[in-house]
């Protein structure tokens, strides 16, 4: 990793989007571990609410914002790690009502009005079935949670159902994200 500054920048979603890009880099190099992004895309999602939920930065809640959270959940969950998936559960029922677009995407009809209620059987299996077809989906119809953290290295959905054992080592965190976790914290 290189060095960052984020003290160069005031905004939250900028500094969200530096960790999205060092998750990503960090998974795609081999460099970081699922556990460690899970813990740095947590910072990144609450950075980004900063952005939707201040009228300092006026920006919109997306739906791949809202898949986002939504992934994320599915994660802690499939990882045991409950008081954060109920923070997601939380912030997921508080901003789901500033979400502007209402064009059909498959994460709404899951969340429907009661975005709070765990996931069903039956909405893991058809997450798990968009999962399967995403090289042949329509970008018309996206976000896809393959767009989004855990991206393709780790599908929640299916072990939530059971159909894969992977499981995520939390005994370590990596030195690298460790490192970039205590520059956000000191940047707040």
């Amino acid at each position: 990793m290189a060095s960052i500054d984020l003290e160069q920048h005031s905004n939250p979603t900028i500094v969200a989007d530096i960790l999205t890009q060092e998750i990503s880099g960090g998974l795609r190099e081999d460099r970081l571990s699922l556990y460690s992004c899970f813990l740095l895309n947590q910072d990144a999602l609450r950075l980004r609410r900063c952005g939707y939920r201040q009228a300092a930065w006026q920006l919109p809640l997306t739906i791949s914002g809202v898949l986002a959270l939504y992934m994320q959940r599915l994660v802690a969950l499939a990882i045991d790690e409950l008081r954060v998936a109920q923070t997601l559960t939380d912030w997921l029922v508080e901003d789901l009502p500033l979400l502007k677009a209402r064009r059909p995407h498959f994460i709404i009809g899951i969340l429907g009005d009661s975005p709070g209620s765990p996931p069903t059987e039956q909405e893991l299996t058809l997450l798990s079935q968009i999962r399967s077809r995403y090289a042949t989906a329509s970008d018309d119809d996206g976000p896809y949670q393959t767009e989004v953290f855990p991206y393709d290295y780790y599908a929640p959905e299916n072990v939530l159902l059971g159909r894969d054992k992977t499981t995520i080592d939390k005994t370590c965190v990596d030195a690298e994200a460790e490192n970039l976790m205590l520059q956000v914290a000191e940047w707040s």
